[in-house]
């Protein structure tokens, strides 16, 4: 029915893929506006992505947001300059003409958020062809000295680069044998933020010579 479809498609909207803090540089909307960076609770979606002002013991504010749909761009961001703040691995976002930089606290989870935003992009048709690999500072791009903040890159962006899909490339399963199941139990934390509970119950028969072997995923 079609109300099922519209409650299920706004559900799985809604349902939070990702959610960290991390520290925000200022977009510079105007030239007026400072640049400077802010620690800030982000939360991914599959529709869009947006951050929060997170105070301890108060209710989280609502900072800005960003619809995937019109995000151009998503990659790490390499450079061998100074980072001025906390959070030392950068990646950035391009979406209408601006660029948003984010910072991680680790390799790990730089990587986790540019995958999962690529693999939710991937098929935008607003996608560049070609990125900055480096920052946008003092007027410039620092990779290829272009002074139009929104020129073409000098590289060439891949959005299916390393983001060939979450079995592959987020998450980490762990495979269990149950010896009173006879069947494979199989865990995932990761899977609980991007898919919410899932139980799927399988049997396949002759696999690895069990025959009516149940087959388990817990979300």
């Amino acid at each position: 029915m079609s109300w099922e479809r519209t409650v299920f498609g706004t559900v799985m909207n809604n349902c939070v893929l990702l959610e960290e803090l991390l520290i925000k540089k200022s977009q510079q909307k105007r030239r007026t506006s400072p640049s400077n960076f802010k620690v800030r609770f982000f939360v991914l979606t599959r529709s869009k992505l947006a951050y929060y002002e997170d105070r301890h013991g108060k209710k989280r504010t609502l900072k800005g947001s960003v619809e995937l749909s019109r995000i151009k761009c998503v990659e790490i961001v390499k450079s061998d300059i100074i980072i001025p703040c906390q959070y030392k691995y950068p990646f950035q976002i391009i979406h209408d003409n601006y660029i948003l930089y984010v910072f991680a606290p680790n390799r790990e989870s730089r990587q986790r958020w540019v995958l999962t935003l690529k693999e939710e992009t991937r098929n935008n048709n607003s996608l560049v062809s070609k990125c900055h690999p480096d920052f946008w500072i003092d007027g410039k791009w620092r990779c290829c000295a272009q002074t139009e903040k929104m020129a073409a890159g000098c590289v060439e962006y891949d959005p299916t680069k390393n983001g060939m899909g979450f079995a592959k490339t987020i998450l980490t399963l762990k495979i269990f044998i149950s010896s009173k199941s006879n069947g494979w139990n199989l865990s995932c934390t990761e899977c609980q933020k991007i898919l919410g509970y899932i139980s799927i119950k399988r049997h396949v028969a002759g696999f690895l010579g069990y025959s009516g072997l149940s087959f388990t995923l817990y979300g």
